[in-house]
């Protein structure tokens, strides 16, 4: 279900990335800040209190397409262009390890987002489950794209408390720092459940990639 690149990534690559991620914090969006947050739906009611507890520790540096829901004009070009600066190593790996894998030309897909990363940091949250779902977001821009050939990859930076893992209803797989974990994006699946103590924290790098049939390679997006 889900396959495994070990050693994708040093330790000393991990802690660079981890630095400047932590050194972008002003950049860092809330998920409230999304339209199709549940925050949002209950804004100015005494529900939004509670929800904001629930999620006070989650954030993300980019633009994942799932949160914008096909407005296009809603992604941040500035930070993409952040993003491209400060992690270009980072993306050029992660091309040439999806180009070696499949064994077709890949490229990051510059006209929407490029992968990006999840955060859980600085609060305690309770014990929060997740709904499961496809990563299938790319068909609101590109409807008639293969959707066999869409895939999605998560890379580990920092955990602190519970190790992260994913549930694909017939089984889970942990995360582990360094490995590259990459998956079909048609598997139902979900974010393992979990809790964050003070001082928990939790970072991966996240994306998927789909086989455009145009330029003929795999294009990376959030």
């Amino acid at each position: 279900m889900v396959k495994d690149y070990p050693n994708f990534i040093s330790k000393s690559e991990i802690d660079n990335i981890k630095q400047k991620i932590y050194s972008l914090k002003e950049y860092w969006k809330h998920s409230s800040e999304y339209p199709n947050s549940q925050l949002q739906q209950f804004k100015g009611t005494p529900i939004e209190k509670s929800l904001f507890k629930r999620y006070r520790a989650e954030h993300m540096l980019g633009d994942a397409l799932y949160r914008l829901e096909g407005k296009k004009e809603n992604i941040d070009l500035g930070i993409q262009l952040l993003l491209l600066k400060k992690f270009s190593k980072t993306y050029t790996k992660l091309i040439n390890k999806i180009t070696e894998i499949t064994s077709i030309e890949s490229e990051l897909d510059v006209e929407l987002t490029i992968p990006g990363f999840h955060i859980y940091a600085d609060y305690p949250q309770p014990f929060n489950k997740f709904n499961y779902h496809v990563d299938t977001s790319i068909l609101d821009y590109y409807p008639t794209i293969d959707i066999s050939k869409i895939y999605s990859f998560v890379l580990l930076i920092e955990c602190n408390g519970i190790t992260p893992y994913l549930d694909y209803k017939t089984g889970t797989k942990e995360y582990e720092l360094g490995t590259l974990h990459i998956w079909n994006g048609n598997l139902n699946h979900r974010i393992g459940g979990f809790e964050l103590r003070k001082g928990d924290s939790r970072i991966t790098l996240q994306g998927h990639y789909y086989y455009d049939p145009n330029s003929k390679t795999n294009k990376l997006f959030f």
